[in-house]
């Protein structure tokens, strides 16, 4: 297991552990996979990787309207999207960061002390 830890963070979810199947933020344990914005954290059962669609993601851009960026955590390794799912983020104007679920914790942690708008869909590091 995987633990983090919290210095000068804003408030909101903040992932503490991650394990092969989940995450724990807030001292809440998810399993499975998770969706984030700078209010709230929820379940989320992510689509094999090689699927996912906008319109999987489409709840998680309703929660925050003016997202600038999603950070992609794809589990364990680093896995690229299809190019549909690449080129649809392109055409609705949000950035893509792709990274492993381990460094999209950490960037989510950085990038919302600069009080940027975003937001994290992460798949758990066993997927």
């Amino acid at each position: 297991m995987i633990e983090l830890h919290r210095d000068d963070a804003p408030q909101g979810p903040f992932i503490s552990h991650m394990g092969e199947r989940g995450f724990c933020i807030n001292k809440i344990w998810y399993s499975g996979g998770i969706w984030m914005t700078g209010d709230m954290a929820c379940d989320w059962l992510p689509p094999a990787l090689e699927n996912l669609t906008l319109n999987d993601l489409q709840p998680l851009f309703d929660q925050l309207p003016h997202i600038e960026m999603l950070l992609l955590g794809t589990g364990q390794n680093l896995i690229w999207p299809n190019g549909t799912m690449r080129r649809a983020m392109r055409d609705i104007g949000i950035g893509l960061e792709v990274m492993d679920s381990k460094a999209a914790a950490r960037s989510w942690s950085f990038l919302r002390a600069e009080g940027r708008l975003v937001a994290a869909a992460l798949y758990p590091h066993g997927a």
